[in-house]
């Protein structure tokens, strides 16, 4: 398969998943949940990216192996930060915000990586920017 066509996949499951993440932080019972009850579960998951990032790092030079951990913090972050999002947030204009990711994607890889973008690639950052505007104000 091409990488669009992964894209639209990737988008459409996520588009389910944070369906599904509204929905459970919008619950009542959401409120009701000790988070302490995750505190064994979640030890055990980071443990087992802690085993995973070491063989990764084994297995790489020392320049990438770090980039794992990055991405693990951030994303971690970024869920949490997600879900009280949706908690009180309507799912269609979470979901345009979390969209504009693609630009502060696009801001971060032309400083950081060198990217360069087109007139047209420009534009339609532009115009996402603009939309969510009119979206949220």
């Amino acid at each position: 398969m091409d990488w669009l066509t992964l894209a639209i996949a990737s988008m459409v499951f996520l588009s389910i998943s944070n369906l599904f993440l509204k929905m459970v932080a919008s619950n009542p019972a959401f409120e009701k949940l000790n988070l302490g009850d995750f505190l064994l579960p979640g030890a055990i998951v980071a443990i087992g990216i802690i085993i995973a990032l070491v063989v990764f790092s084994q297995k790489t030079t020392q320049q990438i192996a770090y980039l794992p951990v990055g991405i693990v913090v951030f994303a971690t972050l970024g869920v949490i930060a997600m879900i009280f999002a949706f908690k009180t947030g309507k799912v269609a204009v979470v979901t345009a915000v979390l969209s504009l990711s693609t630009v502060h994607v696009a801001g971060l890889s032309f400083f950081l990586l060198g990217d360069r973008f087109t007139g047209r690639e420009i534009a339609a950052m532009v115009l996402a920017i603009m939309s969510l505007l009119v979206l949220i104000i």
